[in-house]
């Protein structure tokens, strides 16, 4: 069995992308969406329109698929380094 994690990062997704991208040499897979793209509205706070929905990482043989979750300004997961924080 191969198990692929979920990662939420409550509104920095963007900066651990660049952050696996920068250390693991991930790559970011073409299936990648934004809230304002999704085909239903999403329930996040105003303003938040471009934050990542879903994005697909590969690193290695491995997929990790991480979003934005709904931006409730919960504290991030600790899958972020504490100096990206």
């Amino acid at each position: 069995m191969k198990a692929e994690p979920y990662l939420f990062f409550e509104g920095r997704c963007e900066e651990a992308i660049e952050f696996y991208k920068k250390t693991l040499g991930a790559e970011v897979c073409p299936r990648s969406w934004r809230y304002k793209e999704s085909p239903e509205p999403a329930p996040i706070p105003p303003g938040n329109e471009n934050k990542v929905l879903h994005a697909n990482l590969r690193i290695g043989d491995t997929m990790l698929m991480v979003s934005d979750g709904r931006c409730e300004g919960r504290r991030p997961s600790k899958a972020l380094p504490s100096r990206c924080r």
